[in-house]
């Protein structure tokens, strides 16, 4: 096969691309799926405690915080493919190393590790904004989101379908070897978005700032960074809970609780995939993101009076509605005020804030469960995206017009 297809620029309106860094996406969030409805399991098999298991979630996360803007940053100079590469090759190795461990500790290095390499999503949604115009970026960003939520559907079904078998490491094998496949695929079909002329000239920065100045004044930057991590906190702090909530409530196992998340997943795809494109458009991102914010406080609220199997569907579509005409939104706007040379960077260094809240939310999450109640959690969720609600409100009327 000739290099060519996998250096060649990306040109406007090639839809082969695109459709690649789709699956890539997906591939990625199969595996990572397919761990949802397993790793507080997995843990328990090591005799942590509901606040370890919120801490193992929490240490991808924190991971991932301290890594997203430099991979960002790094993908607006060397390109996006490689910058694919990279992530792929370390969620693979990461993967491995998970199902190897022999202690918990080592389940804590391989999430960090995992938490290290994860630059897919928003490498993507810059790869995105490289082949894409404005007009048509929400639809974009909307893909990327779609391949999130079948990455929601039918990972958490695959593990659990895996866990059947008896082995709990054949869920992180499996998940290492989708990753290898997913390195073949991209090395060889993923060409580069970014040109060399397009490509950032000043030296590699951890953090790059001069990208979020695009976004409006100071109080506007921080505040939709603000939001960005108060939306993420209160859904971290809920879904890390989700699954031990589900088990003392109902008596969930792991099965169970990826069949939940198959349905929050079918959600997610059935908006991203097929309306948020027309949402954006007669809408605009900025009602987008207001509604869903709304929509997961409705959610969060209906969970926590959750009696049967019912209502907790109900929540539960209800949570992922919000989810997902809120999260391609917010990546959709801050794009569309962002130059063109600094996507990678603003979009890696937005990524920081929800890292940030991944890391903290299961942490409380986990807290609030052991030493308060099973439904603290989700009381504590609903008032922090109240928050986020009035946050916004403010912050969106202060950005630059679209």
């Amino acid at each position: 096969m000739s290099a060519e297809p996998a250096t060649a620029p990306v040109r406007q309106g090639r839809h082969l691309p695109l459709a690649v860094v789709f699956f890539t996406v997906l591939l990625d969030l199969l595996g990572f799926g397919m761990l949802l409805p397993v790793l507080p399991f997995y843990a328990l098999a090591y005799h942590a405690s509901a606040l370890q298991v919120g801490l193992l979630l929490s240490v991808y996360s924190l991971a991932q915080f301290l890594f997203a803007p430099l991979w960002g940053s790094l993908s607006d100079r060397v390109g996006r493919r490689k910058v694919l590469l990279m992530s792929i090759f370390g969620t693979a190795a990461s993967n491995l190393l998970l199902a190897l461990a022999p202690t918990l500790t080592l389940l804590f290095v391989a999430r960090f590790a995992a938490g290290v390499f994860a630059a897919n999503v928003s490498t993507a949604q810059a790869y995105i904004a490289d082949g894409t115009d404005p007009e048509r970026r929400a639809k974009g960003m909307g893909m990327v989101g779609a391949a999130f939520g079948l990455g929601f559907v039918l990972g958490p079904g695959i593990g659990s379908f895996l866990v059947t078998t008896g082995s709990q490491t054949l869920v992180p094998f499996t998940a290492a070897g989708l990753s290898a496949f997913n390195l073949v695929l991209a090395f060889f079909l993923l060409p580069e978005s970014l040109p060399p002329e397009m490509r950032h000239k000043t030296s590699l920065r951890w953090i790059d700032l001069e990208g979020l100045r695009h976004l409006g004044k100071g109080p506007q930057v921080f505040g939709i960074l603000g939001v960005i991590f108060l939306v993420i906190l209160s859904f971290s702090a809920m879904e890390s809970m989700l699954a031990l909530f589900c088990e003392d409530r109902f008596g969930f196992g792991a099965k169970e609780t990826g069949f939940l998340l198959v349905f929050i997943g079918i959600v997610i795809t059935a908006i991203q995939g097929g309306l948020i494109g027309k949402l954006s458009r007669r809408f605009g991102e900025r009602r987008l993101i207001l509604a869903g914010i709304g929509l997961k406080v409705v959610g969060l609220v209906v969970l926590t009076e959750a009696g049967s199997l019912p209502i907790l569907l109900a929540a539960a579509a209800i949570l992922a509605t919000g989810a997902g005409i809120y999260t391609p939104s917010i990546p959709t706007l801050i794009s569309r005020l962002t130059a063109s040379d600094r996507q990678g960077a603003t979009l890696g260094l937005t990524r920081a804030p929800s890292s940030l809240a991944r890391a903290v939310g299961p942490f409380f999450g986990g807290w609030f469960f052991q030493h308060v109640s099973p439904t603290a959690p989700f009381v504590a969720s609903c008032l922090v995206m109240v928050a986020a609600g009035l946050l916004a409100v403010w912050v969106l009327r202060g950005l630059h017009p679209e």
